[in-house]
């Protein structure tokens, strides 16, 4: 009897390796494409981003439309170089400038107030983003 038992430990714990090592294959298989759709997935279906490169680019195509982000954020660009919105219950507002090819802002966040910051601004169709110094963006906002 106890040969018995061993044997059918011993199927289980072979079948259990199979089903993890099936598992591991076909994550490990699939990871290269999920990891290539997230890279592109901003890109995929509007097209490639285009550097806005002059304040009156900016303004014609952002300055008084509502910015919305997938965080909930709400910002609004204004002419006379200020902002305002709303971010999780939280008041947004600040003043922008542009210098060189760039948007230059201070950003206030509820109580909080950031550091000055300038970042190349990108659009594509109704989505637009802030390129920071070191190549990393917030997010992406739907313009409206």
């Amino acid at each position: 009897m106890p040969k018995f038992k061993h044997r059918y430990i011993v199927a289980w714990c072979h079948y259990a390796e199979m089903r993890f090592l099936a598992f591991f294959l076909i994550f490990f298989a699939a990871f290269p494409f999920v990891a290539q759709a997230q890279n592109n997935r901003d890109s995929d279906d509007d097209g490639e981003y285009e550097r806005i490169v002059s304040e009156q680019d900016f303004v014609k195509r952002v300055v008084g439309k509502r910015l919305f982000y997938d965080s909930g954020a709400v910002i609004v660009f204004l002419a006379d170089r200020s902002f305002g919105g709303g971010f999780s219950g939280s008041r947004v507002w600040g003043e922008w400038a542009w210098q060189d090819d760039r948007i230059c802002h201070q950003i206030n966040i509820g109580e909080k107030r950031y550091e000055a910051a300038c970042k190349v601004p990108q659009i594509v169709k109704n989505r637009l983003r802030f390129i920071r110094e070191d190549g990393s963006f917030y997010g992406v906002a739907k313009i409206r």
